[in-house]
């Protein structure tokens, strides 16, 4: 699931983040070349590499039994 306060948190905190980035998020959870447990509880780390490394966090929402994006950013391969 993905809400607009994530997205903008996204913004904000990743201003470098496109349109377009956004629009690989289905892609890069159903292809990622890495998922791992985040650094905070319950959030999980979808990592994949393309033109950029792409790093998409999920966290458990309490008590609807999904996931939602806590936040996505991109850095330069290897970064």
């Amino acid at each position: 699931m993905i809400d607009i306060s994530a997205v903008k948190h996204s913004q904000k905190k990743h201003p470098n983040m496109t349109e377009t980035d956004f629009c690989l998020i289905p892609m890069i959870i159903a292809a990622a070349d890495e998922i791992t447990k985040g650094k905070y509880p319950e959030t999980v780390v979808y990592r994949k590499t393309l033109e950029k490394e792409y790093y998409y966090v999920e966290c458990t929402r309490t008590g609807r039994k999904r996931l939602a994006m806590k936040t996505f950013y991109k850095t330069k391969i290897g970064g």
